[in-house]
């Protein structure tokens, strides 16, 4: 008797750390650098990259949650080019925005306008 109970904590315990991992992988972001710079200290929202090469993607396994509004991801952005300069962050208005909390996203880092410096912009990917 006291063999199956043991067996069956051990088992829920199981289960309970499973389900948890499961559903913390629910969300995976693959970010490509689309700038045609290096870019070094990358930073989305407050999840930190590192340098990540011009035209490479890096995969963000274990995500929690973004808001979009249509193909704009309404997250901030930090970078610094392959001069040494800091980019500064565009975002789109969110005034209809969804959260996104499952699935496998894609995300284009892209300069919004080069004339201004470097604003990066991010862009969902179809």
């Amino acid at each position: 008797m006291k063999n199956k109970k043991t067996l069956s904590i051990l088992i829920l315990l199981f289960l309970i750390i499973n389900s948890k991992n499961l559903n913390a992988q629910k969300l995976t972001i693959e970010v490509f650098n689309k700038t045609g710079m290096d870019l070094d200290s990358v930073q989305l929202d407050k999840r930190y990259i590192g340098f990540l090469p011009k035209d490479s993607s890096v995969v963000l396994k274990n995500c929690k949650a973004f808001k979009a509004s249509g193909s704009w991801p309404l997250m901030k952005i930090r970078a610094i080019d392959d001069k040494g300069n800091k980019s500064r962050n565009m975002s789109e208005c969110g005034t209809k925005a969804i959260v996104i909390k499952e699935g496998r996203h894609r995300i284009d880092i892209k300069v919004a306008n080069p004339e201004f410096g470097n604003i990066f912009t991010l862009m969902l990917r179809d």
